[in-house]
């Protein structure tokens, strides 16, 4: 309510500013000259471009001739947000115009959730603006109750609180108790977050992963096993993203609490059965082969290549092609991490048996 309260007062500030800009004088006496008032259609075409991230400089400048002559247009503000936002460097300016969009129109559909998207990316340190992005989202979710991409997006926000702020008070949230019992699921607000943006959306890639690995935190071994099924719902639904085989990787290894830790461990991969392992490489191998996903670090692809190398020399110990192609795998590793104690041990031990095999040692 004092969201709304303040937003309502922003609006009125900002329409009272129609006439004052419209009659300010210039240095010379004589008024400032007002661009033109667009179109609907204009507002509406300007809004769908900034939506795409397109435009330019050209956009940007129409837009901000627009809001200087409707400044009571609260599309105007939003496309304005949206345009200066794809600018590196303005994002405080872009969220500035969103806000004044919601303080215009705070029923505006979408652009709580678009707001809230830019909290959590670009300010993750900040808990003020975690718990805004909390609240934006819950308003967003209420005017499209069926917006499955907010769900997804508030279970994100979620999963990296864990419940949270940074000065460890605990943040309101929804009565996931209630919701899991209506769904007949486990109480774990994260995941019935994500389960309704899959049952709103079943397509939602990103859902069919983050369940996978929200899934795998379980100590049910039932919901364990649940995490392969999400992993190859992703798969199939993008065939060309590494995101889906390495979480079916690590359902295949994890379901039956074979493997607790990631990456596994030598004994670990000595442990597993023929079936485990033949479809954790068949999935890892797929992985490894795609470019890593957008915003993930340089070295996400370097477990996947150790517990590649690991599980080739448990498979066939002493045949030199196998030795050889793990040696591969783990001086991948070590390119992306070369500082990591357990690629090296493994690369120079690796090394050396393929020394031995070539020089007749073994």
């Amino acid at each position: 309510m004092f969201l709304m309260r303040r937003h309502h007062r922003i609006g009125m500030l900002l329409l009272f500013t129609v006439a004052a800009r419209a009659k300010k004088p210039s240095a010379g006496g004589g008024a400032v000259p007002v661009p033109a008032a667009p179109t609907s259609d204009a507002v509406d075409e300007w809004y769908e471009t900034a939506l795409g991230g397109k435009g330019g400089k050209a956009l940007l400048q129409r837009l901000k001739d627009g809001v200087a002559a409707v400044p009571g247009e609260p599309k105007l503000h939003a496309a304005l947000g949206l345009a200066t936002l794809s600018l590196k460097g303005k994002e405080k300016e872009g969220v500035k115009h969103l806000r004044d969009a919601l303080a215009l129109n705070p029923g505006f559909e979408g652009l709580h959730q678009r707001l809230a998207l830019q909290l959590q990316e670009r300010t993750p340190a900040d808990r003020w603006a975690r718990n805004e992005a909390v609240q934006l989202y819950r308003t967003g979710l209420r005017l499209n109750p069926r917006d499955d991409d907010c769900y997804f997006r508030m279970g994100q926000l979620q999963a990296q609180l864990d419940g949270k702020d940074r000065m460890g008070k605990a943040l309101p949230t929804f009565d996931a108790k209630a919701w899991a019992k209506q769904l007949g699921a486990e109480t774990d607000e994260v995941a019935v977050l994500w389960r309704d943006a899959l049952r709103l959306n079943p397509a939602h890639t990103d859902a069919h992963n983050a369940m996978s690995g929200r899934l795998l935190q379980s100590s049910s071994k039932k919901r364990r096993k649940k995490a392969a099924e999400h992993a190859r719902s992703a798969i199939e639904l993008a065939p060309s993203h590494a995101w889906g085989y390495r979480a079916l990787a690590s359902a295949v290894l994890r379901a039956d609490a074979q493997i607790d830790e990631h990456p596994m461990s030598v004994e670990n991969a000595s442990a597993l059965t023929v079936e485990t392992r033949d479809d954790a490489l068949e999935a890892l191998r797929s992985s490894v082969k795609l470019p890593r996903p957008p915003k993930t670090k340089k070295a996400w692809h370097a477990d996947s290549y150790y517990e590649l190398g690991l599980m080739l020399l448990t498979a066939r110990r002493g045949e030199e092609a196998v030795y050889r192609e793990a040696l591969d795998f783990f001086r991948a590793a070590l390119k992306l991490r070369p500082k990591d104690q357990a690629y090296q041990i493994a690369e120079k031990n690796c090394a050396d048996h393929v020394h031995k095999i070539v020089t007749g040692q073994t």
